[in-house]
């Protein structure tokens, strides 16, 4: 049955991701940093890269706490 919908936050500072029933009860979460890159004063640069990689280790996080097969979205 496809009973899970994932969230998935990427933010300036970490990237998170949560897992939730129809019910809305939290099945597992997950949150991994990033890292901010300060160049020169008053920039603020990140790697799109990291953030891939870091949604995918939240991801695989979560997925360990329950089937894969349930998810719907």
């Amino acid at each position: 049955m496809k009973d899970v919908v994932i969230g998935l936050d990427i933010g300036t500072s970490s990237v998170k991701a949560a897992g939730f029933d129809r019910d809305g009860r939290l099945l597992a979460r997950a949150a991994t940093p990033i890292v901010l890159h300060s160049p020169a004063p008053g920039w603020a640069e990140q790697e799109p890269g990291d953030w891939w990689q870091a949604a995918c280790t939240v991801l695989k996080a979560i997925l360990k706490e329950f089937d894969p097969g349930r998810v719907a979205g």
